[in-house]
């Protein structure tokens, strides 16, 4: 597990918190992923987090972990807007942020919010029941006890026929 900051346009006050898909890999490098190779081509400043990776605790332990490097950058950067974004399992991860207030905006890339539904619908289902915790979050619960708190931005699509769907839910604070 690690973190990484590439600060390519200090100038920018917005870091861009990238949690990637997996969990069973590591991002080394910014040319490891699309859409950090994406941000690095664009001068964005980046953040990536990789997971510790605990069967049987993913869900809880990923997710105590990425939310302990947020409040450590949000320390170290002050005065840097936070966004972040998260692809399939990080997706999930993110979606689970939008319960605090730790960052301006989330945008999940093809995650899942419901971890129920991935077990029965998804051909992910085996290693999700196998990788994550019982106790493990889940968006679908977080919204329905109207605990959201940052505006959060969901894009899901299939590449057979190139459509995408785009929902967004914001919410005021309470």
């Amino acid at each position: 597990m690690s973190s990484s900051l590439y600060l390519n346009n200090p100038s920018e006050l917005k870091i861009y918190i990238y949690l990637h898909g997996g969990p069973f890999f590591i991002l080394e490098n910014l040319n490891d992923d699309p859409f950090t190779h994406y941000f690095n081509k664009m001068l964005k400043n980046i953040f990536i987090i990789n997971y510790p990776v605990v069967k049987r605790q993913g869900g809880v332990i990923d997710f105590q972990y990425v939310y302990q490097e947020i409040e450590r950058l949000r320390i170290e950067k002050t005065n840097y807007e936070l966004y972040l974004i998260g692809e399939s399992y990080g997706g999930y991860l993110a979606s689970l942020f939008s319960k605090y207030n730790l960052v301006e905006k989330i945008i999940c890339i093809s995650g899942f919010v419901s971890i129920k539904y991935q077990a029965l619908f998804s051909s992910e289902r085996v290693w999700l029941t196998s990788y994550l915790s019982p106790e493990a979050s889940d968006f679908y619960d977080i919204h329905k006890k109207n605990l959201v708190r940052t505006a959060i931005t969901f894009f899901n699509g299939t590449k057979g026929d190139r459509k995408i769907v785009c929902v967004r839910m914001n919410y005021s604070l309470i």
